[in-house]
């Protein structure tokens, strides 16, 4: 099985960080490996929203637990891709109510933006960006793939699919894993850009947020690399986001900074820039209880951050979970 995945034409869907640790690993095996995201550059929730002012509009920091990903992490820091981001962070249990520290523990960002790594990971691949794949229909021993114009000319002999579940789940139409990916659930996210030309009346860098519209608030410019110092990122809570799934960007973004006002001890000054963004697939509700799914037989993978747990950290793991049961390593043999 080894042998017949190292050599093998690979279409890996979705350039997140599950998709782009499984097409690394596959492709330094030898495997062909083909990546294809609908977006315009790799990373997706941990890309940076480019505009008047870069942004990490999605995935805010990670952390490491696992021994595996925090050699990687060292490597990144290594290169100059990671840097420890040294903030104080606190938890507001309501509005009106004091901050209190958070659990201490190092929290990592990618710099200058959080695609970095992503970006580093995808420069040796074939990366095929603004393509949505739609479907997925075995023919014969391979797997040929369409897109919203038609059906990709190249055929493939394995397939890996890292897009949110529901996605993954219309791209595999009746094949059996569909009802897998459709186990899993994840919730939306908004998210607002704001941008001040001088400090707001907070006396922290980050805070998780209860009881409030809002789940998490950040100074953008407080981490490592960031050259605009009063940039704010606001993230509504997950119910909040659902409740107010379809409605405009505008009233998005009155609402959230409203309820950042009710945070602070004073008025807030009128932002300089604003922006919002909708996050419709953001964090894992319900997750699949395997870190990865392979199916062998047909030779069509899962992964991905709603595979065996959430967190930066989790897609890391799926991702290359999956490409050692393709490839049949093991640990040891990863690091061989």
């Amino acid at each position: 099985m080894a042998s017949q995945i190292a050599g093998a034409r690979v279409a890996v869907v979705g350039a997140g960080m599950a998709g782009l640790v499984c097409a690394s690993s596959l492709q330094a095996a030898g495997s062909r490996v083909t990546v294809f995201d609908k977006g315009r550059g790799p990373a997706g929730r941990m890309s940076t929203r480019r505009g008047a002012v870069p942004f990490d509009h999605g995935a805010q920091y990670f952390t490491a637990r696992d021994p595996a990903f925090q050699a990687d992490v060292d490597r990144w820091i290594a290169a100059g891709l990671v840097s420890p981001w040294p903030a104080r962070v606190v938890r507001i249990e309501s509005p009106g109510t004091p901050a209190r520290d958070s659990t201490p523990q190092v929290r990592y960002v990618c710099v200058p933006g959080m695609n970095a790594v992503a970006r580093a990971l995808a420069s040796g691949l074939d990366l095929r960006t603004r393509l949505t794949i739609s479907s997925a229909t075995q023919v014969a021993a391979t797997w040929r793939l369409g897109t919203l114009d038609g059906v990709l000319a190249e055929p493939f002999d394995a397939l890996v699919l890292t897009a949110p579940p529901s996605q993954t789940a219309a791209v595999l139409g009746a094949h059996p894993l569909a009802d897998m990916a459709r186990r899993a659930t994840m919730a939306p996210c908004w998210a607002v850009m704001a941008v001040w030309p001088d400090a707001l009346p907070l006396p922290y860098d980050a805070a998780f947020v209860h009881g409030s519209p809002l789940s998490w608030l950040a100074r953008d410019g407080s981490k490592p690399g960031r050259p605009y110092p009063h940039a704010w990122v606001l993230h509504g809570s997950p119910t909040w986001s659902e409740a107010h799934l379809e409605s405009t960007a505008d009233d998005v973004t009155r609402a959230l900074l409203a309820a950042l006002a009710a945070l602070a001890p004073q008025p807030l000054p009128v932002p300089s820039d604003v922006t919002a963004h909708r996050w419709r697939y953001a964090r894992p509700v319900a997750a699949l209880v395997d870190r990865c799914v392979w199916d062998a037989e047909d030779r069509v993978g899962l992964a991905g951050d709603w595979c065996g747990g959430p967190r930066v950290e989790g897609a890391w793991t799926s991702g290359r979970a999956l490409a050692q049961q393709m490839l049949n390593l093991t640990d040891a043999d990863q690091h061989a």
